[in-house]
C-alpha cells in the first residue's frame, strides 16, 4: 500500500530549485520524506538526477545508514514493480559511491583528494577524545610554563586580573573555553581579532555604532518581544470568566513599561523607563469567585514580566554607554593578553598534532573550509568543481 503523503510532506518532497527548510517533531516521518524526495529526483521522467550526484548529509553514522539502506529499499521495490527499467538498476549500482555521510565523512573526503591544496599530509587520522585531551593538556601547561619564566609586564597583568585561586587552574580553563568557542566560528583567528578590537574602541559613539551594540540591542528587543507576548497572554488570563481581574493594575504597569522600552530607540531613554519605572504588588483574592488556577497562571506570567525587567536594569542597564566604554578600555591589556595567549595556545596544539598526524573534528571542518573557500570567504575552484558535480 501506497504511503499517503500529507499536503506538507508532498511540498518538500516535490519542490525543486529553491533551498527548503523543513522543522518536524521527532517521530514525525523527516526520514522516510527526505528519502522520498531522493527518489523522486532519481526517478524523474524529465531530469532524472543520478544517486551519486547527490550530497545527503547527516550528523551521525546511524543515520546516514538508515538513509542508505532506505533508500536502497525504496529502489528495490520500484525494481520489483519494473524489472526492465536499466536506470533503476544503474542507481542501484551508484548508490554504493553516493555521498551519503556524516558531515565529518564528507570533510574527510575533501581532505583526502584536495590535501595538496592546504599542504596536508593525506595520512592524518582522527584522534580520540582522550588523546585530544592529554594532548592539550601537556601544550596548555607548557605555554603557561614559558610565560611564568618570561614573567612579561601585560602576562603579569593578566593573570592578576583573570586568576581567582593560588593555582591556575582557571587560567588554564579560561584560555580552553575561549580556544573551544573561537572553533565554533568558520575563521577563528578573524572571530579572535574581532573580539580584541571591541575593547580597544576610543567613544562612545564608535562604541554604540559596533556590530556588538547592534547584537546586543536586537537580543534585548528580542527580550522585549517577549514580555509582551507574557503580558497578553497575561491580560486573556486576567479577563477570562472567574479571572483573577484585581490583578488588572498590576499587570497594566508592567506592560506600560515594556511597551514604553519598545517605542523608545535609545541607550539612556531605555535606562530612564527602567529606573523610573514602577511596579504594583499583586494584590490577595477578593471575595468574588476566582478560579485558582487562571489566578495562578496569571500571577506566574506578571511575575516573570517583572523579573524580566529587573534582570534587563541590574544586567544591561546598570551604566551608561560612557561607563560601558571605560570598563573595555580598563579590561583591554589583559584580554589582549587572553587572545594572544589563545591564538599561542592554538598555533602549539596544531603543530603538536601535525607532528602526530592527527585531526581533530574541528580540524576536519576549517580545513576544508580552507579548501573550498578563500580569505574572504569566496567558493574556491574547487568548490566550484562541486558545485559542478553535485545536483
Amino acid at each position: 500500500m501506497a504511503t499517503q503523503w500529507t499536503k506538507q510532506q508532498r511540498e518538500v518532497i516535490d519542490t525543486r530549485g529553491r533551498n527548503l527548510l523543513v522543522s518536524a517533531a521527532a517521530g514525525s516521518g523527516k526520514t522516510a520524506v527526505l528519502v522520498e524526495r531522493i527518489l523522486s529526483l532519481v526517478t524523474d521522467q524529465e531530469h532524472p538526477v543520478d544517486i551519486d550526484r547527490l550530497l545527503v548529509v547527516t550528523f551521525t553514522k546511524a543515520a546516514a545508514g538508515e538513509m542508505r539502506q532506505r533508500i536502497e529499499q525504496g529502489l528495490m521495490a520500484r525494481l520489483e514493480k519494473d524489472p526492465e527499467d536499466p536506470r533503476l538498476s544503474r542507481q542501484l549500482t551508484l548508490l554504493h559511491h553516493g555521498q551519503i555521510c556524516t558531515i565529518d565523512s564528507f570533510c574527510t573526503y575533501v581532505l583526502r583528494n584536495y590535501f595538496y591544496a592546504i599542504d596536508l599530509d593525506p595520512g592524518f587520522r582522527v584522534a580520540d577524545e582522550g588523546e585530544l585531551r592529554l594532548l592539550k593538556e601537556d601544550v596548555i601547561r607548557k605555554l603557561l610554563e614559558d610565560h611564568f619564566e618570561k614573567a612579561g609586564a601585560p602576562f603579569l597583568n593578566f593573570i592578576e586580573y583573570f586568576a581567582t585561586g593560588k593555582n591556575d587552574e582557571n587560567i588554564e580553563e579560561l584560555i580552553l573555553k575561549l580556544y573551544d568557542f573561537a572553533n565554533s566560528h568558520p575563521r577563528p583567528q578573524k572571530w579572535l581579532a574581532e573580539c580584541d578590537a571591541v575593547y580597544r574602541m576610543t567613544s562612545s559613539e564608535e562604541l554604540q555604532a559596533s556590530e556588538m551594540w547592534r547584537i546586543f540591542v536586537q537580543h534585548v528587543r528580542y527580550r522585549l518581544e517577549g514580555l509582551l507576548a507574557c503580558c497578553r497572554e497575561a491580560k486573556d488570563l486576567v479577563d477570562s470568566k472567574d479571572g483573577p481581574h484585581f490583578y488588572n493594575e498590576a499587570l497594566a504597569a508592567e506592560r506600560k513599561t515594556v511597551e514604553e522600552m519598545l517605542a523608545a530607540d535609545h541607550w539612556e531613554q531605555w535606562r530612564k523607563i527602567l529606573r523610573d519605572r514602577s511596579s504594583l504588588r499583586l494584590p490577595a483574592p477578593r471575595k468574588e469567585q476566582v478560579d485558582p488556577k487562571l489566578k495562578a497562571l496569571a500571577a506566574d506570567r506578571i511575575r516573570t514580566v517583572r523579573e524580566s525587567l529587573k534582570e534587563l536594569s541590574e544586567e544591561y542597564f546598570a551604566f551608561s554607554p560612557e561607563e560601558i566604554l571605560g570598563q573595555l578600555q580598563m579590561a583591554a591589556p589583559a584580554v589582549h593578553t587572553l587572545v594572544e595567549l589563545t591564538l599561542d595556545f592554538g598555533k602549539r596544539f596544531y603543530e603538536k598534532k601535525q607532528e602526530k598526524n592527527i585531526l581533530d573534528f574541528s580540524d576536519l571542518e576549517h580545513l576544508t573550509l580552507q579548501i573550498l573557500t578563500d580569505d574572504e570567504g569566496n567558493p574556491t575552484e574547487i568548490a566550484g568543481s562541486f558545485r559542478e558535480y553535485f545536483e
